[in-house]
């Protein structure tokens, strides 16, 4: 599995929006990998980013979602 398929299928199937911090700890990569992945995922998914609550770690900050 490649990491944009790890980051991809994590966002896929968490319903609520999550940090890059706990992203990268949920699909077990290095935070610089995962941002590198974010930039051709919104490519071919509906990757959003705004401000709201992480519901992994429950710190407000950016968090992402696929839009559906």
């Amino acid at each position: 599995m490649t990491d944009a398929d790890a980051v991809a299928s994590f966002l896929f199937r968490s319903p609520e929006a999550v940090c890059l911090e706990c992203l990268a700890w949920r699909t077990g990569l290095p935070l610089e990998r995962v941002e590198a992945v974010l930039g051709p995922l919104h490519r071919h998914l509906r990757v959003t980013m705004k401000e709201g609550n992480c519901t992994r770690c429950l710190r407000d900050r950016d968090v992402l979602a696929v839009a559906w």
